[in-house]
């Protein structure tokens, strides 16, 4: 059963892809067209204005006796010349109507690959989903024997477009060299300026210094529930990526120091907004994580900026891809992936443990209370910063994880009981 539905999807991206690509083709012969049967008008009312001039200097040169037979030569030339371009015009070649007809074909094909694209993002059984298949199969068929002739170049014009939309229709919107300066970079300032209603942030460090405080207050002033995820500057992790970016001059102590820096800049906003203002109880939650950093996402609504951890290159240097995805008939795969990537690292409370019986290794999904090194919640209570693993197994102040860090400590969150 599972093997001939996937059969059956696949199918059925098949033909979206086909449709899509029709469209595509057909959309750029009905441009041609209409380009080339605009240029040959614009040459008709050209010729025929030329022969009127001809008549009226035939009128002339009959009256004053100047050179007739040159406006009649060029009389001549502008008639032939509106003829042909007439016929041509006429023809397939020049044609309007060619021009709708590949219109029209286009708009069909468009419709198809909806419908294709809504069959594959349905829960359809088998049967259902035959079904609808053939219905889509028999538009196409129908599309198709009406559809004029299309020449191959317009078919490898399309493939571009096919190969871009495959992305978009995945969640891959946008690619961009770096996230330190232009496209990428000033992408982020805007998302924040957006008005996002749900902001998530995962990182090592974010490296914004107090352009992260502006981005963040303004977010929660806006109305915004913010997340963040910061890498434990406890974890063996930071030795990790500091080894990782040794070649660049960063060292463990520096990663540490920019983390903690990010702690107390989220500090300042608990002060000011939590004790202060009031009414942010719970809009801006805080933990650290100690598993492997694989990829940085800044996620606003229904788009993510994605980064990853490339061996000698900070994050923010290397490659950033824009993903989109929204919830319901808007999900992408993509999206889906990096935003369960997130939840898992957020809510991570077990580990991996050796299955004593065989040499594997199994992920074994472990209640709340065991488990190792499990995510963070940071919060305030009563005054007091305190971390609470993700399990029950007491609460540390936060004067014992200035001594454990040896730094001013500002893990935080928005959070009362």
């Amino acid at each position: 059963m599972e093997d001939t539905l996937k059969l059956l999807r696949s199918e059925v991206s098949q033909r979206q892809d086909e449709c899509f690509h029709l469209k595509e083709a057909h959309y750029r012969a009905a441009e041609t067209f209409d380009r080339r049967n605009n240029t040959l008008t614009l040459i008709a009312v050209i010729s025929s204005s030329v022969t009127g001039g001809s008549a009226i200097w035939s009128a002339f040169a009959a009256t004053v006796s100047a050179p007739l037979p040159i406006a009649l030569w060029a009389t001549a030339l502008a008639s032939v010349i509106t003829t042909i371009v007439t016929g041509v015009q006429k023809s397939r070649l020049g044609s309007a109507e060619e021009a709708r007809n590949h219109h029209k074909a286009a708009m069909g094909y468009a419709e198809l690959a909806r419908a294709a694209r809504r069959l594959a993002e349905s829960d359809y059984d088998e049967e259902k989903l035959r079904s609808a298949l053939a219905d889509v199969d028999a538009g196409f068929n129908q599309t198709s024997s009406l559809a004029p002739f299309l020449p191959e170049k317009f078919l490898l014009e399309a493939a571009p477009a096919v190969q871009i939309e495959r992305l978009s229709q995945v969640g891959l919107v946008g690619a961009f060299e770096t996230r330190d300066s232009g496209t990428a970079a000033e992408l982020l300032g805007k998302r924040f300026k957006s008005k996002p209603a749900k902001v998530q942030i995962l990182e090592t460090w974010t490296g914004y210094g107090a352009q992260l405080y502006s981005w963040i207050t303004h977010a929660l002033e806006d109305g915004a529930n913010v997340q963040i995820l910061l890498l434990d500057p406890t974890s063996e992790h930071v030795e990790h990526r500091a080894q990782a970016l040794s070649s660049t001059g960063v060292d463990a102590q520096t990663i540490k120091s920019n983390i903690e820096g990010d702690l107390d800049i989220l500090e300042r906003v608990l002060k000011e907004y939590d004790h202060e203002n009031g009414g942010y109880e719970g809009k801006l939650e805080v933990r650290v994580y100690d598993v492997t950093p694989v990829v940085n996402m800044y996620r606003f609504d229904d788009i993510r900026i994605v980064g990853t951890y490339l061996w000698g290159e900070d994050s923010i240097t290397g490659p950033q891809f824009e993903v989109k995805g929204t919830e319901g008939s808007g999900r992408t795969p993509f999206a889906d992936d990096f935003d369960a990537h997130f939840k898992k690292i957020w809510d991570y409370t077990g580990g991996i443990q050796e299955d004593k019986d065989s040499s594997t290794l199994k992920v074994v999904t472990q209640p709340l209370g065991t488990g190792k090194n499990p995510t963070k919640q940071l919060k305030v209570e009563k005054g007091n910063v305190v971390t609470t693993p993700l399990r029950e197994e007491g609460e540390a102040t936060a004067a014992g994880l200035r001594s454990k860090w040896r730094v001013p400590l500002a893990y935080i969150s928005f959070w009362r009981h």
